[in-house]
């Protein structure tokens, strides 16, 4: 699936928007947060997990433990 994104400071005169669309879309607020996004997705990184409390849309992580082995936890 391609990634949309959609910039809020980007106004039309249609009227248009994802949702009346029927579109999956990432919202941005401006252009640069559009990069960033772009940025993140082209290095394989969920764009959601990068908002505020997106940490919890990450299901596994990795832990170095004081020993230095690795933990998983989910």
């Amino acid at each position: 699936m391609p990634l949309i994104i959609v910039v809020e400071e980007n106004e039309t005169v249609l009227d248009d928007t994802p949702d009346k669309l029927g579109i999956e879309a990432v919202k941005v607020s401006n252009y640069w947060e559009g990069v960033g996004v772009v940025a993140a997705h082209k290095a394989g990184v969920d764009p959601t997990s990068l908002r505020r409390n997106g940490i919890n849309n990450i299901g596994c992580t990795s832990i170095l433990s004081p020993n230095g082995s690795r933990r998983f936890d989910s």
